[in-house]
């Protein structure tokens, strides 16, 4: 998720706007956009517009520059030999391949000199200087460097080497001692543009070059150049303004006109970055054209872009073009793996203290780091400086915001730096590694003395407010006369308020991007936001009073020519929680199945130690060792393994003490994978101790039947046994619930408030490979809590029995183990305070809703259960459009939604809740009234359970019963669909075997099957349908099922004929069916006196 935006629009002189409007008959946008832009008068606009190649300045106007002429032509008289000197990015290259073939098109002996990035450094060197004086050099002419080169020009003076200067950078206070020095932001400079890039000045220099020569027999058209120097110019990314918008312009119509006989360099270029067929603009060059040749000088390889440039055919030029593709890939690979390292790193800051991020590692690549800056700088709105150590020292490159001058601030510094140069936003150094911690130090004071807080918030210049209906192809074809858009002249950006989103859709690879829809005056427009599809679940819940920033665009699609936004940025307004819930209803239901979660990780191992992990076995004991939040060490038998995934370390660190122990167990290994997944064991923490050992004596070797009235009362007393008995007598304990519901409520309670220690589930829906788990866990001794059905316990009863001291009966009258085989046990029984019941079970279908309505509207409390997560989300939503205040409550929220429903229940906020069995025993409703059974229960204990919400102390408590024969008929479906049968079975194998071949592997989602089931069955089924078919068929020895990071399946051989009856899911899945046949009959057809003493 990206960090918000601030959007600002300056205000502007309406008067100036509409003279505008009237002089240029322009569409009172396109005017408010030029105001803004600082433009004041129709002259200045016009000349804007109809900038011509002619409007370039004399280059004579630069210091120096007649100097700098008369020496060259000495060179070309004499048949001197020429170096140009240059820089390794795409300014220098380009400065270095323009000058060089300019120069030997007049017959100059020339050649090119640009040092080595990751030996050399930046710049002019005296190693360098000593090679080209070797070889005869007479004349060195630097571009795109140089400025700050005052020793190294003095070297060469002495060496016999004349030295001109052609750069942009920021002078010193005095310039170093060459024959000329020509750069535009030189103080005693009288040119009129100071904002050249380094090839725009070498530029200047050639057409200097060419009117003193002034014979076209001689000198080439300069014109010809121009597709080289727009590309050093964007690349550089000077402002598109004044020349350099002439440059940007004309070189861009240069470009798209590229032929492979005349600039072979480019064209092969073009052809490679795939443009050859389309029309090259500004950001093209920025984003596709320049990060190739750039790739080369990062990698040490610049040469071989100046190559390319220079190629004297398209083959050769084709050659070095593939090999440029090549170092950009392999660039973005490792720019990759040094962000995604910098943001580790990052994790460990305090962001509030560290307004410039200075980060320094000896794994990175120096030549890539700017690339990386630049991105993290996006990121995180503050600037950013990484260092490439290689010894005891590094280069670093640094990449800023707006408001902060990255130079200044490293002249603030430069006692701490070897070497340093650049601009206001990029700059580089050289640093010895003891200097960083105070460099680092020091930086971060500078900043806060510049810097405020809101300049660390990224903003968004807005040209004006728009509705959409203002929009068309008219003013997006004024807008573009505005163009070559770029740093400096940024595309124009509109904001659009309060609108409402007609629909939206989430595409591309990985759903990163958004597609939204407007409807304007009946016509749809289309906006496109590219890495906000994270915005996906707010614009479920709220698709009106967004705000919109974006650009206006030519969409061109299989012919059709339509309007696009390009969306920047969208403010969504905060929905209310009930919104969002009704909103996003139906991805409840798809997506959110509810899934255990499993008491154990797998983790892939960094940094092995290969010999260990070959002796590792399953069952042995490891321990977890914290060294930082994003650092956690795997230690067997005092040997370092290696360290856990970062993700996962950094998800963990918050939770483990660093220098402390955690004792975990191997629970299963692929070694070729280097995967081993792992069980913790943690301390508890002191105040959980000290409740243990408090009702030590209360339970110690006891057996007890307790009474309780409420079901948070009876989860406080297994909660206080549980933990008792682990922590003070190391002992485990076995916990029965009579149905699957009921084990999976609880077990997701305990985990909450118990996450210390290791606590499973037991029931039908687990799959084979998490009940393989759990007995791998009971097996070590790893199982501190066990949760689980009688049919469960009865398919286990060896091992269980085994392995459990104490045992727990939750209203489970089954006889499935025998209680004294146990140290101890706590059976608890559920005793409702008394309560009034209103019999409503006559009610007609279409009578119960309305019935229900005026219930709700008598503004008493009301707690609302029905069977299943559809049946709340149906009920709710039509309650909704009654006009009724009414939230939902099921395993298909979010914690966090789950967590704000109670928050709101509870404290009054909302006076109804339709909830399923599933809703938080926890919870304590001192106001309620009025239960209200929309849908019957299962069985006993959930009717216990759900009357046991109701105030036993309030003197008026009322039971609801409304439901009716139908109920009953569609829970007897719900029961069938979601507990597979012998047919069901039969079908589920036959496909699997349809999809094997050969009993390989099946690669198949659960969702998937289901589909498949349901089309052959034509039932409609639950996803747990297909969960628990896989679970019988592998307990019955049909199946093998793995799943590491997508599920697979595998047939074996059947050995024998085979028995549903012998698995205990299947037993389950009948018992449960069974169960509420006999129990249907009682809700029903019970008196309201036989229903008084059934809870009473």
């Amino acid at each position: 998720m990206q960090q918000e935006v601030k959007w600002e629009r300056k205000a502007i002189d309406q008067q100036l706007v509409e003279k505008l409007q009237n002089n240029l008959k322009i569409d009172p946008i396109t005017a408010k956009v030029l105001v803004r832009r600082g433009f004041d008068n129709s002259k200045e606009v016009q000349a804007f517009f109809n900038t011509t190649i002619n409007d370039l300045h004399n280059p004579y106007l630069l210091e120096s520059m007649e100097r700098a002429v008369a020496r060259i032509k000495k060179a070309l008289e004499n048949k001197e030999e020429i170096i140009i000197y240059g820089d390794y990015d795409v300014d220098g290259i380009t400065s270095t391949s323009l000058l060089v073939d300019y120069l030997t098109k007049l017959g100059a002996k020339v050649d090119f000199y640009i040092p080595n990035r990751l030996t050399e450094g930046y710049g002019l060197n005296i190693e360098a200087i000593n090679k080209l004086a070797r070889e005869g050099a007479n004349l060195v002419i630097t571009v795109d460097c140089g400025i700050r080169g005052h020793q190294q020009v003095e070297y060469a003076n002495k060496k016999g080497l004349d030295v001109i200067i052609t750069d942009h950078h920021t002078p010193a206070v005095k310039n170093p001692s060459a024959i000329a020095v020509v750069n535009p932001k030189q103080d005693n400079c009288k040119y009129p543009f100071s904002e050249l890039a380094g090839v725009g000045v070498a530029f200047k220099l050639a057409q200097a070059l060419a009117l003193e020569l002034d014979d076209s027999t001689t000198s080439p058209p300069l014109t010809n150049y121009l597709s080289l120097v727009v590309l050093g110019t964007v690349a550089d990314i000077v402002p598109l303004k004044g020349e350099n918008r002439i440059i940007t312009k004309f070189g861009l119509k240069q470009l798209n006109q590229i032929n492979r006989d005349k600039i072979p360099g480019l064209a092969a270029l073009v052809e490679v970055a795939g443009y050859s067929k389309r029309r090259i603009k500004a950001g093209n060059i920025a984003f596709q054209l320049a990060p190739r040749i750039n790739a080369a000088g990062r990698l040490g390889e610049a040469q071989q872009a100046v190559k390319m440039l220079l190629a004297a055919d398209y083959f050769q030029a084709q050659q070095f073009a593939d090999q440029l593709n090549d170092f950009n890939d392999y660039r973005k690979e490792i720019s990759e793996q040094i962000f995604t390292e910098a943001e580790e790193a990052i994790k460990q800051f305090d962001l509030a203290k560290e307004w410039v991020l200075v980060i320094a590692s000896s794994n990175w690549h120096s030549g890539v780091i700017g690339n990386v800056a630049s991105d993290l700088q996006e990121k995180y709105h503050r600037p950013v400086i990484l260092i490439a150590l290689d010894g005891d020292k590094g280069p670093g490159s640094c990449r800023s915001i707006t408001n902060f001058n990255i130079y200044q601030a490293l002249q603030e510094c430069q006692d701490l730096l070897i070497r340093f140069g650049g601009h206001k936003q990029a700059a580089g150094f050289s640093i010895k590694e003891e200097n960083i911690s105070q460099f680092r130090k020091e930086l971060n004071d500078y900043a806060h003395q510049i810097l405020k807080e809101e300049d660390l918030i990224p903003r968004q210049k807005v040209d004006e407010i728009v509705s959409l209906d203002q929009l068309s192809f008219s003013l997006l074809d004024e807008l573009e006369t505005l163009a070559p858009f770029g740093y400096g002249n940024s595309r124009p950006t509109f904001e659009a308020q309060n609108l409402k989103i007609q629909e939206f859709q989430v595409i591309g690879h990985n759903k990163k991007h958004l597609k939204v829809f407007f409807n304007v005056n009946n016509q749809k427009l289309e906006g496109i936001a590219f890495n906000q599809g994270y915005l996906k679940d707010m614009l479920l819940a709220q698709q009106e009073g967004i705000d919109l920033l974006f650009n206006l665009a030519r969409n061109e699609w299989k012919g059709q020519v339509n309007l696009q936004l390009r969306v920047k940025d969208i403010k969504i307004p905060q929905p209310k929680l009930k919104d969002k819930l009704f909103a996003t209803k139906r991805s409840i239901l798809v997506n959110g199945i509810a899934k255990s979660k499993l008491d154990w990780f797998y983790t892939r191992v960094r940094e092995l130690n290969q010999q260990l992990m070959d002796n590792l076995s399953i069952g042995q004991e490891i321990l977890l060792t914290k060294e930082s939040d994003s650092q956690i060490n795997l230690i067997v038998q005092g040997n370092n393994l290696g360290v856990l995934n970062s993700e996962l370390a950094i998800e963990l660190g918050p939770y483990l003490d660093v220098g402390i122990n955690y004792r975990c167990f191997i629970a299963d290994l692929n070694k070729d994978k280097q995967l081993v997944k792992v069980f913790i064991t943690r301390e508890l923490s002191k105040k959980e101790k000290d409740k243990a050992q408090s009702t030590e004596l209360f339970f110690q070797g006891q057996q007890r039947i307790e009474k309780l009235t409420t079901p948070q009362q009876r989860s406080k007393l297994i909660y206080d046994y549980a933990v008792s008995q682990a922590t003070n007598q190391e002992q485990a304990t076995l916990v029965i619930w009579p149905s699957k519901r009921l084990v999976q409520k609880q077990y997701s309670q305990f985990k909450r408030q118990l996450p210390q220690l290791n606590i499973y589930q037991g029931h039908r829906a687990l799959s084979c490979y998490q009940e393989k788990t759990l007995l791998a866990a009971m097996q070590v001794k790893e199982v501190d809590i066990l949760i689980a059905t009688p049919e469960f316990i009865q398919q286990h009863r060896g091992i269980i029995t085994a392995e459990f001291d104490n045992l727990v009966l939750a209203d489970c009258r089954s006889q499935v183990i025998d209680k004294n085989q146990f140290k101890s046990t706590l059976i608890t029984e559920l005793q409702p305070a008394k309560i009034k019941i209103v019999d409503k079970r006559d009610l007609v279908e279409s009578k119960k809703i309305e019935y229900l309505s005026k219930l709700l509207q008598q503004g008493d409390q009301n707690l609302i259960f029905v069977t299943n997560k559809q049946e709340s989300i149906n009920l709710a939503s039509k309650l909704e459009a009654r006009g009724n205040h009414v939230l939902f409550y099921n395993s298909g929220l979010t914690k966090k939604d789950q967590k704000q429903v109670i928050e709101l229940f509870s404290s009054r906020q909302c006076m109804n809740l339709v909830t399923t069995v599933n809703f938080n025993p926890q919870v304590k409703i001192p106001g309620l009234k009025n239960v209200i059974l929309y849908q019957p229960s299962l069985n006993q204990v959930e009717l216990l359970e759900q009357v046991a919400y109701l105030n036993p102390d309030k003197d008026k408590s009322y039971l609801y019963l409304l439901y009716n024969d139908y109920d009953l008929q569609k829970i007897e479906c719900f029961l069938k669909e979601l507990a597979p049968n012998r047919e069901l079975m039969k079908e589920l194998y036959i496909i699997l075997s349809k999809l094997n071949k050969g009993y390989g592997e099946i690669n198949i989602s659960n969702l998937e099957l289901l589909k498949k089931l349901q089309a052959k069955t034509k039932v409609n089924l639950q996803l747990e349908s297909v969960l628990i078919g896989l679970g019988i068929l592998a307990e019955l020895g049909l199946i093998t099922r793995s799943k590491e990071l997508k599920q697979k399946i595998r047939l074996l051989p059947q050995q024998k004929k085979l028995d549903l009856n012998s698995s205990m899911r299947y037993n389950e899945c009948v018992s449960v069916r069974e169960e509420f046949k006999k129990f249907k009959k009682t809700v029903l057809n019970a008196k309201v006196e036989e229903m008084l003493k059934l809870i009473n």
